[in-house]
């Protein structure tokens, strides 16, 4: 039996996650591949739990201290269930997600657009481009 690889994603220095792990095999023709398995808790399960073991004792932040982009960080559908089913909770963890963890790379256009308005018509489709 080949040797496991762990893959792991270093988030922060507090926080890695694990990515699953890797083989190496062969096929029956001698052909060598890599096999790729997925972890045993999916990684946005193991994001979720850092920024929940993280925020224990924090306070649930008012509404009004949620800005666009902290909530735009929250956009998935995972993210968007935790919203409906337990909105404290939800609040609490988007400001740790904010704080937390990297900011996604941004891309010209945004870097460019300051205020939140402007920010939110970048992520509008062009009308030619709409479906």
């Amino acid at each position: 039996m080949s040797q496991h690889h762990s893959l792991t994603i270093n988030v922060k220095d507090q926080c890695a996650i694990d990515a699953g792990y890797w083989q190496e095999c062969v096929e029956e023709d001698q052909t060598p591949y890599r096999l790729v398995s997925s972890p045993h808790t999916t990684m946005y399960r193991q994001v979720l739990s850092y920024l929940e073991e993280t925020t224990r004792n924090e306070k649930i932040p008012p509404k009004s201290q949620l800005h666009f982009g902290e909530v735009a960080i929250a956009a998935l559908s995972g993210w968007l269930d935790l919203m409906r089913a337990d909105q404290p909770h939800f609040r609490k963890l988007v400001k740790a997600a904010v704080q937390l963890l990297p900011s996604p790379s941004r891309s010209s256009t945004e870097r460019r657009t300051t205020s939140a308005s402007g920010r939110l018509a970048s992520l509008i489709p062009p009308k030619e481009d709409a479906f």
